[in-house]
């Protein structure tokens, strides 16, 4: 699934812009996910929510996801798998909410919202010697996987709060629902998040310059034109890389799933002169990648990118782009063929 949703990212960075008729309309941020914002810093490098509750319950997730999501959550990294082994939630049943943010330092703030097997836990950690627990001031129980090097405890029993660093948790155990604290207080981004389309599944948001870069860097990869003289050509794309981030005040991805999978890049702009830069940008891009010998011819190894690129629709509006990629179970299917 991994090189299924870069795959995406790819495509979704190289298509050309167009105007739109009316811009969408937000979805309106869920009073509860507002709430466990005021849980993360205030000013991350970029912010992560995925329900899991809502998507399980998707088609798209019953044919393309849930068969194969227990070898994703051991690649994802030890943090899921940490906690479905502590708890025996997991993201293909009784995790329903992960909140992620992360710092420049390397400082997460993570919320998982779900069922919890607490005594489990407890069960399992007599004997475990990668645990320690301590008490809090406070009378909570703070446990410690030194392995994975997390700190994390139950706010309630429905809901688990971790970071890397402790000075995260010290900051998280007296906030309350009602608290003005962390994410909520940074107005800017919070503005940022409300324009997002999509909110109720997937979405991820960053106003960092660098992240921004980063973001472009990985999912363009390399030049495009491939058969110009390698130095010069890495040298002219980085160039052109720093151009575009530093138009860009923030960069949003989110996705809505039901019987597709609807992915949304939203681009917003210092102003419209800016926009349209990127635009020409892109423009330039897309068709030499319409050209290239291999998806211009169709070959098989290219037959999902010429998929996507059909079912793509871009809209800018004002000062901020959107593109937007319908995915279907046969643009899959596309994919986990080409990997064979």
């Amino acid at each position: 699934m991994k090189n299924i949703f870069n795959t995406v990212f790819i495509v979704l960075f190289i298509i050309t812009f167009s105007g739109c008729s009316s811009k969408p309309e937000p979805e309106k941020l869920p009073i509860s996910v507002r709430q466990n914002f005021n849980l993360l810093q205030k000013d991350p490098q970029f912010v992560m929510y995925l329900n899991f509750k809502m998507m399980r319950g998707t088609d798209f997730w019953k044919t393309n996801v849930s068969d194969s999501i227990f070898s994703g959550e051991r690649t994802f990294g030890s943090l899921l798998y940490t906690f479905k082994q502590a708890t025996g939630a997991s993201i293909n049943d009784n995790l329903d909410e992960l909140y992620y943010s992360n710092s420049w330092i390397g400082e997460n703030s993570i919320v998982l919202k779900g069922v919890f097997d607490k005594n489990k836990l407890d069960e399992s950690l007599k004997n475990d010697s990668t645990y320690k627990i301590t008490t809090y001031s406070d009378g909570t129980k703070i446990y410690h996987n030194e392995e994975v090097k997390l700190y994390f405890f139950f706010r309630d029993n429905n809901t688990i709060c971790a970071s890397n660093y402790y000075s995260r948790i010290d900051e998280m155990i007296p906030t309350k629902d009602t608290s003005a604290t962390g994410l909520v207080t940074n107005d800017s981004l919070m503005r940022i998040i409300n324009d997002i389309v999509y909110k109720n599944n997937i979405m991820m948001v960053s106003s960092e310059p660098t992240f921004i870069r980063g973001v472009f860097m990985n999912f363009l990869g390399s030049p495009p034109d491939t058969e110009m003289n390698p130095d010069t050509s890495m040298s002219g794309f980085i160039d052109d890389i720093d151009k575009i981030y530093k138009s860009i005040n923030a960069i949003s991805f989110s996705a809505k799933m039901d019987k597709n999978l609807k992915f949304l890049i939203q681009g917003e702009c210092y102003d419209n002169r800016e926009a349209n830069k990127l635009k020409n940008y892109m423009k330039a891009i897309l068709t030499i990648t319409k050209f290239k010998p291999g998806v211009a011819s169709g070959e098989k190894n290219n037959d999902e990118v010429s998929d996507l690129i059909k079912n793509i629709k871009v809209n800018q509006y004002d000062n901020t782009v959107y593109i937007e990629i319908n995915i279907t179970s046969e643009n899959i299917n596309l994919f986990r063929k080409s990997l064979n």
